[in-house]
Formats: C-alpha cells, structure tokens, sequence
C-alpha cells in the first residue's frame, strides 16, 4: 500500500497542514501589534516610538489641515520606504515594521516648521551569550555584545525640540535656524502709528505711511548654520536729529551652539547672532549729523545677540536675549556712545493648535536714553500667531520702526501709551534647494 495515494490519509494529511497554517496565521495574528499615532496641531504623538518588529504602527489625523507620514531625514529627499500622501481629516495611514532599526519621518508640507518622527525598531531581549562555530566543528560559548543597541543598524537619531517656529519671534531673533539648504525669502512691513496725530482715520490707521520695510534672502547651510543678506528702508523719526540713518544694506550670520532634546540631556537651545549694516545714504554736511560720515567706516554698524530658549510644553516657549549694537554713525556731540547693551526676552503661547500669542521686548542699557526718557523707549512687540493649513502666519503690533537689532534697539521713539504703535507683519517663502526633485513632490 502505498500512502501518498491512500485518500483516506490524504484527507487526514491536508487537514493537517490546513491545521498548522490555520494556527501558524492565528499566533502571528495574537503577537502582532498595533501602535497609533495621532497627529496633534503640528505634531506627531509621540514624536519618539520604539517597537519590536512586526508592529504595525497606524497615522491618524483627526485635524482639518492636509499632513502626510513620509520617511526621510531630508525635508526635500524623502528615502522611499514609505509616504502616505496627503491625510484628509478622519483618514489614516498604516504600516508594518518587520526590520530592526531607526526610521525617522516627516510630514512632507510642515517638515520646514519641525513636523518630525522617530520608530526605533529593536529585536527584544539582550542576549548574554551566543554560540560560535569552534575550529574544530563543535560549539563555543562566546560573549555576546551587550550593548543598548544589538542589531546591525545605526544609532537612533536624535530628536530636538523646535522651540518656536521661525527664526524670528516678532524683532527678535529666536534660537531657531533654517533646515539644511533651506532658502527663506523674506519681506517685514512696518507701517504708520495707528493712532493719531500720525494714524488714524486719514492716514488709514498708519497703513498708508510705510515706516520701514527689510528685503532679504537667507539660506540654511547646515542645520545649525545659516547665512543671509537684506535690505532695508531703515526707520527714522523726522523731528529727532539723531536718527536719520537709512538704505540700509546689512549681511548676517546665525549659528546654534546647543539644541533642546526631547529626551531631556540637553534643556535649552542657544544660538549666536551676528550683522554687519552698511549704509549707502548720501553724507550730511551738519557736523552734529549721525549722517555725517568722516570716514566710510563710519558707515558701519555691527550687532551681536545669543538667544537662549526653551520648550516648557506644547503651549509655552520662552527665551532671554543677551544683545551687543555698535554705531559707528553715533555722534559724541549729543551724548550718544556707539556701543550700546540690551537684554531681551521673546515667548510663545499657544491656545489651541491654531492660534497663539508672541511676544518680544528690549531694554537697553544706555545713560544717555535715561536722560532722554521722553524721546526714547523700549521696544515692545506683541502678535497674534495663526496656523493656516500649514503655514504660520503673524500679525503684529509694536512701538518700534526698524526691522533689525541695529535700528529698532537703539532707535524706537515711539511709545504705546501714547498711541504710538503700529502694524506689522513679514512674508516668508521658504525653498528647498535640492539638485533632483523626489517622485513623491512632484506636481506638489
């Protein structure tokens, strides 16, 4: 008899394997895991996962703005392994991680502003001892590596805190840098007072007197590292002599020194601010003139800040502003030394996932500006910060009229308390620059 052709065993044999595969699916199905993630304002939660293989982890977005889960490190280059595409409200997005290692992601519309990921994948247990083929064909005992890590992959990425969403909060730098070959076009508006006898109704509450206005190109050389150029209108009040300096050219330097961890090994970020202004407007004749340039280094002014921050909570941001301005247009003749300290704070409220409140203030350390209380004051500024379907998007009110440390520092004149404030806002366009455009962008 031969069984392989016995029906009666061969329907007891493919019971069988329908058995095995039945109960093989069934303890796959009993040891899988599913972990979610939801997407919060612009936020992944939790940002930082680790899981054992097999885990399915699931993106859910319950917000009414477009968010993607797209893997990479680079905002313009994502690696492929897996992209969502655009998640609707209500929609949702899976996928299985059956490979030991570090994943990091990103939503492809707000990675600009910080909207990162981390999945660590790890194999479990440590072992503490492995078997090694000995030389003569029979088994060892060799120590294992015991170490956090023990699969073959890379360290895990880590994962910084962003502490405010631009590199400025309103006038002042924040500790935030561009991303790598990220290009930031920017244009910053500042009007007339809204109050009279300067605003009001007839000068539209200030929109209809342009103040000062800053055009500039700055560009993200590393994560850490940006470089940029501006132009600006510069600010000056007509009836103080002492501050008529305009076209204004200026260049500057940003570097991040320390990054705030998730983790908590690293609590505040700082970053180092440095221009140089150069001023192109024609000489003053008037001696007594801060337009009176004896020499084109007298044209020159120079500031250095280092912002230093911290990410309380999802709501509360807060930074202090340690700030240096050199004139070397100042004028000795009213009093007026060319070097001149600050110290500044900047924060950020948020009171829902789409709206906020920023804040920054300066007070200068200047004798000078104490005995002339009545024509100088701390610049103060304060926006109201909308989230609009990815973008962030500021309007602001403040006392001051420059747009750069070198102007509205030493220069405001104007004062809250008597009207004397007005509006403002900056547009920026943000570019990444990249030699190939990734399949998953374009048409974007």
């Amino acid at each position: 008899m031969v069984l392989s052709k016995n029906p009666k065993f061969m329907r007891k044999y493919n019971f069988l394997l329908l058995f095995i595969a039945i109960f093989y699916i069934g303890v796959n199905a009993a040891f899988a895991q599913t972990v979610t993630v939801k997407i919060v304002g612009m936020t992944f939660e939790p940002a930082t996962l680790h899981i054992k293989p097999g885990t399915t982890v699931v993106w859910v977005n319950p917000t009414d703005v477009l968010h993607t889960s797209t893997s990479g490190t680079d905002c313009s280059s994502p690696d492929g392994k897996w992209n969502s595409g655009y998640l609707k409200q209500g929609q949702s997005f899976k996928h299985t991680f059956s490979t030991p290692g570090s994943y990091p992601y990103f939503c492809m519309p707000h990675c600009l502003s910080g909207m990162k990921g981390l999945i660590t994948v790890s194999g479990g247990e440590k072992k503490t001892e492995q078997n090694v083929a000995g030389a003569k064909g029979g088994k060892t005992k060799e120590p294992a590596n015991t170490s956090k890590n023990t699969s073959d992959t890379a360290a895990a990425p880590e994962v910084y805190a962003q502490i405010f969403a631009d590199t400025r909060v309103i006038n002042a730098q924040s500790t935030e840098t561009l991303g790598k070959h990220i290009m930031d076009v920017r244009i910053s508006h500042r009007f007339g007072d809204v109050m009279p006898p300067y605003g009001g109704f007839h000068y539209f509450y200030g929109l209809d007197n342009i103040q000062d206005v800053r055009i500039a190109v700055e560009y993200g050389i590393t994560d850490d590292l940006m470089v940029g150029i501006g132009r600006s209108k510069g600010n000056y009040d007509n009836t103080i002599t002492q501050t008529q300096i305009h076209e204004l050219y200026d260049g500057l330097i940003k570097y991040r020194i320390l990054r705030q961890k998730t983790d908590g090994s690293m609590l505040v970020s700082l970053t180092i601010h440095g221009d140089v202004v150069y001023t192109s407007m024609p000489t003053d004749t008037a001696a007594h003139s801060e337009a009176h340039f004896a020499s084109a280094w007298n044209r020159f002014s120079f500031a250095l800040d280092a912002p230093i921050g911290r990410k309380f909570s999802d709501k509360l941001s807060l930074e202090i502003i340690p700030v240096y301005v050199r004139r070397n247009w100042a004028r000795a003749y009213f009093g007026d030394l060319p070097d001149l300290f600050a110290l500044g704070v900047g924060g950020k409220y948020m009171f829902n996932d789409h709206l906020g409140i920023v804040v920054d203030y300066f007070h200068p350390f200047s004798q000078y500006r104490q005995n002339n209380s009545s024509l100088y004051f701390d610049p103060l500024a304060i926006g109201l910060l909308i989230h609009t379907g990815g973008h962030e998007f500021t309007i602001n009110f403040s006392n001051s009229m420059g747009t750069i440390e070198n102007t509205f520092i030493p220069y405001t004149t104007k004062s809250w308390l008597k009207g004397q404030f007005r509006l403002g806002f900056t547009i920026s366009r943000k570019f990444a620059i990249r030699k190939k455009v990734p399949k998953t962008m374009e048409g974007m």
